[in-house]
C-alpha cells in the first residue's frame, strides 16, 4: 500500500468495505486472540504471542476498530505483554469455553477430595487452614454458589455438616476439651481464624445455622464472643498490623519478612498479593483513586510473577494469587483481570499433571484449602458461579 495512503481521506464506502474486511479476517478464527498496534495493523496471535497473520486497516481509526471488535463479541484491553504495545481482543465465547472446561475440572477435583479424605475419614487435621474445618467451609461455599448441586446422594450442605462434625470431634479428642451435650465448654485464648479453635467454631456456627440447628450455632457464636476481647489482648496474638511498615521494594514486590531484604516471594502470605487486598479495601473505604491505581499495578505485577511452583493452594499457591485479579475486576470491570484469573484457574485445573511433571511441588496437605486442591476448587467455583454483587473476596480474609 502507498505510504501516502495513511494520510488519505476515506469515504463512507471505503470504511464500510474495511469493516467487512476486518470481520472476514476475524471470522476466519474467532477463537484466537487479536492484537492491534498503534499503526492500525491487526494481527492474529497464538497463545505464545507469536503473530500468525496480520492486516492493515488504514481506512479505520482506532475507535472504529475498537467499537467493531466489541460488536463482534470481543473484550478489549491493553496488551498484557510488557514488550508489546497496543490493544488486545479476546472473544467472549472463549471465556465461556474456559468456564465450561473449568466446570469439568471442578467436579473432578471435588471427586478427588471426597475419594482421598471423605468426611468420615480419620484425617487428624481439624483446622480451617489445612484440615476438615477448611473442607467444611469449602463445601459451604459450593452450597452457597449452587444449593441444588449433589455429589452422589449427598448435597454440598450435608457434606459440609459431616466434615465439621468430624473436625469438632477430632479437636475435642486431641485437646481433651470438656464438652456439654457434644459441644465445647471453653475456647483457647486465641483470636486467629485459620489455625485455631476460633476458626473451627466460626465454621461450625455457620454450617449449623444453614442446617437449621440454631441452638448449636448460637452456642458456638457465644463461645467466640464471650472470649474474643480477652483473646485479642493475649500475648499470643501476633502484631499483624506492624507488618506494613516495610514499603515496596525496587523490583515492585514487598519484603516477605519484616526488616529482612529478601523479597522474592509473591503469594498471599508473603509479598505483593496480600498488599493488593489492602489496597482494594483502602479504595472501598476511602474512595481515593490512588489506592485503586495501586491495586491495579500490583495485580499486573502478580500476573507476571505469581505463577508459583508451590502448588494450587490459597496460601502460597496459584489459586491464592488469582484472587487479586478478581478483587480488582470487581472494582474496575476491566476484563483483562478476569482473563488473568481464568488463566491461573486453568493452571490449577492441571495440578495433577504438573505435580507428575515436577512443575509443582507436592504439598504436605494436598487436599486442604490453603495448601492443596481445596484452594483450586474455591477459585474455580468463584469463576463458574461468578456474581459480582456477592463476590466476597479472598477466603478467610476479606470474606470473614
Amino acid at each position: 500500500m502507498d505510504k501516502n495512503s495513511e494520510n488519505k481521506t476515506y469515504t463512507a464506502e471505503d470504511k464500510k468495505k474495511a469493516l467487512m474486511y476486518l470481520e472476514k479476517f476475524v471470522r476466519e478464527d474467532d477463537s484466537a486472540k487479536y492484537v492491534i498496534d498503534p499503526k492500525n495493523v491487526l494481527c492474529r496471535t497464538k497463545d505464545d504471542a507469536v503473530k500468525v497473520s496480520c492486516i492493515k486497516l488504514n481506512e479505520l481509526d482506532e475507535k472504529e476498530i475498537f467499537a467493531h471488535m466489541q460488536n463482534l463479541g470481543f473484550y478489549c484491553a491493553l496488551s498484557q505483554d510488557p514488550n508489546q504495545f497496543g490493544i488486545e481482543y479476546i472473544n467472549k465465547m472463549s471465556i465461556n469455553k474456559d468456564t465450561a472446561i473449568l466446570h469439568t475440572a471442578f467436579l473432578k477435583l471435588i471427586d478427588k477430595i471426597l475419594e482421598q479424605v471423605p468426611p468420615n475419614s480419620n484425617f487428624q487435621n481439624w483446622d480451617v487452614y489445612s484440615g476438615m474445618a477448611g473442607l467444611s467451609l469449602l463445601f459451604m461455599k459450593v452450597h452457597e454458589c449452587d444449593p441444588g448441586v449433589m455429589f452422589g446422594p449427598k448435597s454440598a450442605l450435608t457434606i459440609a455438616d459431616e466434615y465439621i462434625d468430624n473436625a469438632l470431634s477430632s479437636h475435642m479428642k486431641l485437646h481433651n476439651t470438656p464438652s456439654e451435650a457434644g459441644l465445647p465448654g471453653f475456647i483457647e485464648h486465641e483470636c486467629g481464624f485459620l489455625s485455631t479453635a476460633v476458626g473451627l467454631y466460626s465454621v461450625a456456627a455457620h454450617v449449623k445455622h444453614h442446617t437449621g440447628d440454631q441452638e448449636s450455632s448460637h452456642r458456638y457464636l457465644n463461645l467466640i464472643q464471650s472470649h474474643f476481647s480477652k483473646s485479642a489482648l493475649s500475648i499470643k496474638t501476633p502484631s499483624e498490623l506492624l507488618h506494613g511498615r516495610a514499603g515496596r521494594q525496587e523490583n515492585g514486590n514487598w519484603p516477605h519478612t519484616l526488616f529482612e531484604p529478601n523479597n522474592n516471594l509473591v503469594q498471599f502470605c508473603h509479598g505483593a498479593t496480600g498488599i493488593c487486598f489492602l489496597a482494594c479495601k483502602a479504595y472501598e473505604v476511602f474512595k481515593e483513586k490512588e489506592y485503586l491505581d495501586l491495586a491495579e499495578e500490583i495485580a499486573d505485577y502478580i500476573y507476571l510473577h505469581g505463577k508459583t511452583r508451590k502448588g494450587v493452594g490459597l496460601c502460597h499457591g496459584i489459586s491464592g494469587n488469582a484472587y487479586p485479579f478478581l478483587s480488582v475486576y470487581k472494582l474496575t470491570e476491566d476484563h483483562k483481570y478476569l482473563r488473568y484469573a481464568l488463566e491461573y484457574a486453568n493452571i490449577c485445573a492441571q495440578w495433577e499433571e504438573k505435580v507428575e511433571q515436577g512443575e509443582f511441588s507436592h504439598s504436605d496437605k494436598p487436599w486442604s484449602v490453603y495448601e492443596g486442591i481445596g484452594g483450586a476448587i474455591w477459585l474455580i467455583s468463584d469463576l463458574i458461579y461468578w456474581d459480582q454483587e456477592i463476590f466476597k473476596g479472598f477466603p478467610g480474609l476479606t470474606d470473614v
